[in-house]
């Protein structure tokens, strides 16, 4: 299956990848070049050689999560329920970081140009994988019955993505057992 991943060199990549792990921790509030350096274990001044703005090290964080989900994406095989659960498997950070975007976007212009260019990305890479997309859903509608289940259960603490999931990739199965019981 072809690709369509941004190429990141490996020192963006590790400052990416710290930027995720600050903004789950810190929000975007807590996002600054020092943080990042020191999340990193690089020296001060490393995040801002690399992104000139913080414009560009939002940017490059939403570049390395869509890279990361496309990935899980390209990984399923054609599988939603194995795409989510690659994503939910993703953790914590990663979820409160794609959260705390999403929220951003919605204040933020620019960000949500950022936002809608990677989910363009992911909208041609799910259908030219044709994705079982249970329900007749469109992809983005899965991804946002998806991320709804996410909210819950990082505020409730309930385990409302497994179930969901669970419930999804049996529900044929159990259709046709109650058809065999009638």
């Amino acid at each position: 299956m072809s690709t369509m991943f941004v190429v990141m060199s490996e020192r963006v990549r590790v400052l990416a990848d710290a930027a995720i792990r600050v903004i789950a921790a810190s929000g975007l509030r807590g996002l600054t070049y020092r943080a990042v350096d020191v999340e990193a274990g690089l020296p001060a001044g490393s995040t801002s050689n690399r992104f000139r703005t913080r414009d560009d090290l939002i940017a490059g964080v939403i570049e390395r999560m869509a890279d990361l989900e496309l990935a899980d994406l390209d990984a399923a095989e054609g599988s939603a329920t194995s795409a989510f659960d690659k994503w939910a498997a993703g953790g914590l950070s990663q979820t409160l970081t794609r959260f705390e975007l999403m929220i951003e976007g919605v204040r933020s212009p620019r960000v949500a140009k950022a936002l809608e260019e990677q989910r363009a990305r992911f909208a041609a890479l799910a259908e030219s994988s044709a994705v079982a997309i249970p329900f007749g859903l469109t992809s983005p509608e899965l991804v946002a019955v998806f991320a709804g289940l996410q909210f819950a259960e990082i505020t409730t603490g309930e385990k409302v993505l497994e179930k969901a999931l669970t419930w999804i990739a049996t529900r044929d199965d159990a259709t046709t057992q109650a058809d065999r019981e009638r």
